[in-house]
């Protein structure tokens, strides 16, 4: 697949594993933009076809709250949005978390380790929005 959409990579603290989560999502075609959280500014985010928010699992309250700031701002626009938990090998996924990253508005959550287990993750991730967008944004009959 080959997405020419622009993604908005947002993360708490810049590290090793959004490089490689920016790297992955370049090879699928997105046109990524990393930005921290702190420098978010609610004009520049109806720019951007995805959203992919990074955070360490320790800070649940922060990714629930940007969630819903994203949310509140593209509301009534079709976006796509991926929440997106950085665990490292000594943490178990809190599936709860991603429970509550959809009520949030998140459409996808991705709680995963780094290499061919993000990919998967990844792969199915831009497969829910291509059915996400298949159903919101009808294709048009040719009259032409």
């Amino acid at each position: 697949m080959n997405y020419d959409l622009d993604l908005i990579l947002i993360h708490e603290d810049h590290c090793d594993f959004c490089e490689e989560l920016s790297s992955l999502l370049k090879s699928f075609g997105f046109h990524v933009t990393i930005m921290q959280f702190d420098n978010i500014a609610a004009s520049l985010l109806v720019a951007y076809d995805v959203f992919m928010v990074v955070t360490p699992q320790n800070n649940n309250q922060r990714i629930l709250t940007l969630l819903t700031t994203i949310r509140t701002i593209v509301r009534g626009m079709i976006r796509y949005i991926i929440a997106v938990v950085d665990v490292n090998d000594l943490q178990v996924i809190d599936y709860n978390l991603g429970r509550k990253a959809i009520a949030f508005g998140a459409h996808y959550f991705i709680g995963t380790y780094s290499g061919k287990e993000l990919e998967q993750e990844l792969q199915e991730a831009f497969e829910t929005m291509d059915r996400l967008i298949a159903i919101t944004r009808p294709t048009r009959n040719r009259l032409d």
